[in-house]
């Protein structure tokens, strides 16, 4: 059954207020939020239930947001979560520590509606391609693998039929087909029709 949001995100930030304007907010467009007021409570929360996207406050007590995204980023099942800080703080030094720490993106208080959603739904939809092109991915080699198992067997099935110094040959690296037609040596193949090998130089 498909889910009716558009994505989980976590939001973490030590004042209520800020906590009610971003969840209203993201809500409102179709998210659904759940929210941490302090590092502790965010660990538990994302290891527990991985979100698709975290929006993290820095200054906070006992374990501030650069602490915080360091220990996410450590976290098996959690660490390619996207993290947007959402900060007071608009120094040059403070962005470039959450980047460091392992943010994707930086995001100064008082924000815009418009910027946060804009950014927002720009890496939820970039987690979503992410994990569609891996599942891809995962499919497409199982399928390889299956391929590579039933050709591996119709080999072995055919080789039964055919003299060893022919399947010695074949199994050789360097065995160039055209060079092996014009030896003086004479092959009795038995052919089944519905067995169908394919060989290659």
């Amino acid at each position: 059954m498909p889910e009716d949001y558009k994505a989980g995100i976590l939001i973490v930030d030590d004042v209520v207020a800020n906590l009610k304007v971003l969840e209203g907010l993201l809500s409102s467009e179709g998210y659904k939020c759940r929210v941490a007021r302090n590092g502790t409570s965010a660990l538990r929360a994302a290891e527990s239930r991985p979100p698709d996207l975290i929006m993290l406050d820095i200054t906070m007590p006992e374990m501030d947001g650069y602490e915080v995204c360091e220990r996410l980023q450590s976290t098996e099942g959690v660490k390619h979560v996207p993290i947007i800080f959402v900060s007071a703080l608009d120094s040059s030094q403070d962005k470039v520590r959450a980047f460091e720490a392992g943010g994707v993106d930086y995001v100064t208080k008082p924000f815009q509606a418009e910027e946060i959603l804009a950014r927002v739904g720009t890496y939820v939809e970039l987690t979503r391609l992410q994990r569609t092109m891996k599942a891809s991915n995962a499919e497409l080699e199982e399928r390889v693998g299956e391929r590579t198992v039933a050709l591996s067997k119709q080999v072995d099935l055919f080789k039964k039929f055919l003299p060893p110094t022919f399947t010695e040959a074949l199994d050789d690296l360097t065995f160039d087909l055209l060079e092996g037609m014009a030896r003086e040596e004479r092959f009795t193949v038995l052919t089944c029709p519905h067995l169908c090998v394919h060989i290659q130089s």
